[in-house]
């Protein structure tokens, strides 16, 4: 054995070592490790998978979930008479409008609450942002789920109802639903009707979908946001089903005014308007103004004080769905299938002891087995 270092070098082991009982139980000792180590591994990840599957599962499954977790109702329900209704874009327009409306500088009290302004000359203005979530509730489904509730609860005197769905319904990505042009069709003619159900006095107003920059790279794209504003003006306007209901464009007079900047004229097909629309499909400071002026210009014409509630409006009917979220219900599938798989492999398991075991052996002499003398 050679010296190294002032130590005795380990010795390459020979065939008589590989025989040996010491090596044979070090060896069998490593397997039994590795083999303990392959199945606290696979257990891992068969709990991570049937939990990810599951959540799948769950959120393919969401459109009949029920979404009442994320409806909100009215921060005040007994002022305003003109509702904003939208996603986020209209909430960084909204403080605008009402300081315009309401003739009072925006409140941030007002923003924060995201549902009502005060009273004035012109109107009193109410942020509809009833509803939240992400997949399905999302979406115009959801809102659809939020309406009748909030608006039942709302006991404001509207002479308008500003309202816009469209930037959620066109992102897959974020809330993992893909709404057809025929169900924002349909969504879009629900929501305008239960809007008549409540103050079918008031006037109705659709505004348009705002422009996708194509810098803009997580999911939406421009060409469905035309595509939808398309299907809507179908659906309202002079020339849709419901001619009572008046256009706000917004998203033509968006592009109108960056067209005004001899850097923006390519814009939103292959170029930004970046001192207007700074933050993804999010608005500038000065883009909010732009389209608090757009909104508010549209509104006030029409706007005429207080006007007549319906009467004998009932709250919606809840509906027969499971309450959970996603997450919630995939955990439930995830134990339901690991319950299953343990039953399985259990069962498995005592066959193959039962198995193993065999008949009992029969004795020679009929049967009887004597004790060896």
């Amino acid at each position: 054995m050679e010296q190294c270092c002032g130590r005795a070098a380990a010795a390459t082991p020979t065939n008589a070592d590989l025989h040996s009982g010491r090596y044979n139980v070090a060896r069998a000792a490593t397997w039994k490790l590795f083999k303990r180590l392959s199945i606290t591994w696979l257990c891992c990840g068969v709990v991570v998978g049937s939990y990810a599957a599951a959540l799948a599962i769950a959120r393919t499954g969401a459109d009949e979930q029920d979404c009442s977790h994320t409806c909100k109702p009215p921060f005040r329900t007994d002022n305003g008479t003109v509702l904003l209704v939208g996603d986020s874009i209209t909430a960084g327009y909204f403080p605008d409008v009402a300081g315009i409306l309401d003739g009072r500088a925006p409140a941030a009290s007002c923003y924060d609450a995201g549902h009502t302004g005060g009273l004035s000359s012109i109107a009193g203005v109410i942020l509809g942002r009833f509803g939240s979530g992400d997949g399905w509730c999302g979406t115009s489904h959801g809102v659809l789920q939020c309406v009748d509730g909030y608006l039942n609860e709302l006991h404001a005197n509207l002479s308008v109802i500003h309202f816009n769905w469209g930037l959620h319904d066109i992102d897959p990505h974020i809330y993992r639903t893909h709404i057809s042009h025929s169900q924002y069709y349909e969504n879009m003619e629900k929501l305008y009707l239960a809007f008549k159900r409540a103050a079918p006095a008031a006037t109705v107003v659709f505004q348009t979908t705002t422009p996708v920059p194509p810098s803009y790279t997580r999911g939406r794209d421009n060409k469905d946001v035309v595509a939808i504003n398309d299907v809507a003006k179908t659906l309202f306007g002079p020339t849709g089903k419901y001619t009572d209901v008046v256009v706000n464009d917004l998203y033509q007079h968006i592009v109108d005014v960056c067209h005004n900047d001899p850097e923006s004229t390519c814009y939103p097909d292959t170029c930004d308007c970046p001192h207007m629309q700074d933050d993804g499909v999010h608005f500038s400071p000065a883009g909010r103004r732009f389209n608090a002026l757009m909104v508010a210009s549209t509104i006030a014409p029409i706007s005429s004080g207080k006007t007549m509630l319906a009467a004998g409006r009932t709250p919606p009917e809840k509906r027969d769905v499971a309450e959970w979220r996603p997450w919630e219900l995939a955990f439930f599938i995830q134990l339901g299938f690991l319950g299953g798989l343990l039953v399985l492999v259990g069962g498995a398991v005592l066959l193959r002891r039962k198995w193993a075991r065999g008949p009992a052996p029969a004795s020679s002499d009929g049967g009887e087995t004597k004790d060896p003398a």
